[in-house]
């Protein structure tokens, strides 16, 4: 039996091929600005990371942290 290549929808990750209205409408369905979610996933395929819904929460904690940490310096 060959093996069949199973796709999963993630809600977080923006394909190749998506337009700018789709990428807007992922952000809105999941209530971020467009630009993180641009971010979160330039950032995750950099690091060669899963792009999921757990990495998304500890990439936006590790984010809120370093912003933190750079508005008391």
């Amino acid at each position: 039996m060959p093996d069949k290549k199973i796709e999963v929808f993630s809600p977080v990750e923006i394909k190749d091929n998506y337009t700018q209205t789709q990428i807007e409408q992922q952000a809105k369905i999941l209530g971020i600005n467009k630009d993180t979610l641009i971010r979160f996933n330039q950032d995750m395929k950099k690091q060669g990371k899963p792009i999921n819904l757990i990495t998304l929460e500890q990439w936006a904690i590790s984010e809120a942290i370093n912003e933190y940490l750079t508005s008391i310096n």
